[in-house]
């Protein structure tokens, strides 16, 4: 479930990267083309409308002489000989509006004026032009008035085709389009591959601080990607190496210690019971507290060197019947309850039936009823009971070590997992351990040990699990 997770977040690195490089890319895009659609746009249009005043300022000049001496020049001729392109359209009208001479050479009947607007303001005596439709076709028509002595006497109206113009934005428009789509397509392919140099180096760093995390020192991190990747790598690397260093140390201090220690102190404890039958009963007493002293001091080295173990591990969790164990532990200390007359019970919740099962490492549940058993039977006297009991939901599964004896203050319970502490209940000769390591033993396994009063007394210590 982790590795799924750690993929699914290292995907959502790469499409935030790869998002953000397309953002970028459509903003640059944007910033640069839609100001360069919009001015070439304006330029066409500027220079259609620059060719149609041309044509008509002459003509108007030409039609000056037509209004001041109308039976001289022929307009028609004059129109022709400044004509220019197909398509192109001629209009020339009086001060009353009245359409002096029209010509459109590429219509086959005489065509109406259709440029109202850009011929009153010429009439006023103002040039203008307009842009227009006609029969479903843009053209652009321009207006300028023609002058008197007397004053604007007409106005001439050229209009002009405008499809080889939008033809030409529209080209320029595609063509933009096509350079967005490129440039996208190009971001988007370079965008996977850099994301992809970010995120594999940092990929493999989690995974290596995920595994490092879990115990396994000797990991270490790939060196690459960019940069700052790789110098964090190095460091991470560093680190690892030095606390694989200390951590070595420790473990190898540890055992050679326990090791010492464990000789000297098993035969220490023999010529102690073998000199008990050679004094009185003063000094057996004395020499009985003696043992009891080295037997405290053998558990406590036993105890260290389960510690050190357990923080220094994080082994695979499997799949465990959590009530096979638990009817295991019963019959391994059997022997010892009835030694002491405490009785030793099962209760499996039939509820827990299906989800008996747990997930921890193989040995480590074990451990954990064995030391809460062996606190059970110190506190319980005898004639009383232990009850192993196992519940649970569907979220956890817990197994429950319940004895007959004194029980715990709130105070007590919150300092039983102290290392080395003892509480009123404990007898002679206990390390104070057992407590601190089915903590570390369940914290290690995803779970966690709870202490309740147990009802009508004693003490009810349960540890939760995931069920498997």
């Amino acid at each position: 479930m982790d590795r799924v997770d750690r993929a699914g977040g290292r995907a959502a690195m790469r499409r935030r990267l790869l998002l953000s490089y397309l953002s970028l890319a459509a903003v640059v895009l944007v910033v640069l083309e839609v100001p360069l659609g919009i001015l070439e746009s304006r330029r066409e249009h500027d220079q259609l409308a620059s060719q149609a005043e041309s044509k008509a300022g002459a003509l108007a000049v030409a039609a000056q002489e037509y209004f001041e001496h109308p039976d001289r020049p022929d307009l028609a001729d004059v129109i022709g000989r400044y004509q220019g392109g197909p398509g192109t359209e001629v209009t020339i009208v009086g001060i009353d509006g009245n359409v002096v001479i029209q010509q459109d050479p590429d219509a086959a009947h005489e065509p109406a004026v259709d440029a109202r607007a850009v011929t009153a303001k010429a009439l006023a005596g103002h040039p203008a032009t307009e842009e227009r439709r006609d029969e479903g076709e843009p053209v652009l028509s321009a207006s300028v008035p023609v002058r008197t002595a007397g004053g604007v006497v007409g106005a001439v109206v050229v209009s002009v085709p405008a499809s080889a113009a939008e033809h030409r934005i529209g080209v320029l428009v595609a063509g933009l389009v096509a350079v967005a789509i490129t440039t996208l397509g190009l971001t988007t392919i370079l965008g996977l591959v850099l994301a992809r140099s970010v995120t594999e180096p940092l990929a493999d760093l989690e995974d290596a601080a995920s595994r490092l995390g879990e115990g396994e020192l000797s990991v270490r991190a790939a060196e690459g990607g960019p940069v700052e990747v790789r110098t964090l790598a190095q460091q991470f690397n560093q680190m690892a190496g030095r606390l694989e260093e200390l951590v070595s140390a420790q473990r190898r201090f540890v055992a050679d210690a326990s090791h010492q220690l464990r000789s000297p102190l098993t035969a220490l404890r023999l010529r102690l019971e073998n000199l008990q039958d050679e004094v009185g009963a003063e000094a057996a007493a004395d020499l009985e507290a003696a043992s009891n002293e080295v037997l405290r001091l053998s558990r406590i080295v036993d105890g260290l060197l389960t510690l050190s173990r357990a923080e220094g591990t994080r082994p695979e969790r499997q799949r465990v019947d959590a009530a096979q164990v638990v009817e295991d532990r019963r019959e391994a200390w059997s022997a010892l309850a009835d030694e002491r007359a405490v009785q030793l019970r099962v209760d499996v919740d039939a509820a827990a039936g299906s989800r008996r099962a747990v997930r921890v490492v193989p040995g480590h549940l074990e451990q954990i009823l064995d030391n809460l058993l062996a606190n059970a039977l110190d506190a319980t006297p005898a004639g009383g009971g232990i009850t192993l009991r196992l519940d649970g939901d569907r979220a956890r599964v817990r197994v429950h070590v319940v004895d007959e004896g004194p029980g715990m203050t709130v105070e007590e319970r919150g300092r039983a997992f102290d290392r080395f502490w003892q509480g009123s209940a404990r007898r002679n000769g206990s390390s104070g351990l057992g407590l601190a390591i089915v903590q570390q033993l369940a914290r290690a396994n995803g779970g966690e040990i709870v202490l309740d009063e147990a009802p009508g007394g004693g003490l009810d210590a349960s540890v939760e699990l995931e069920p498997a």
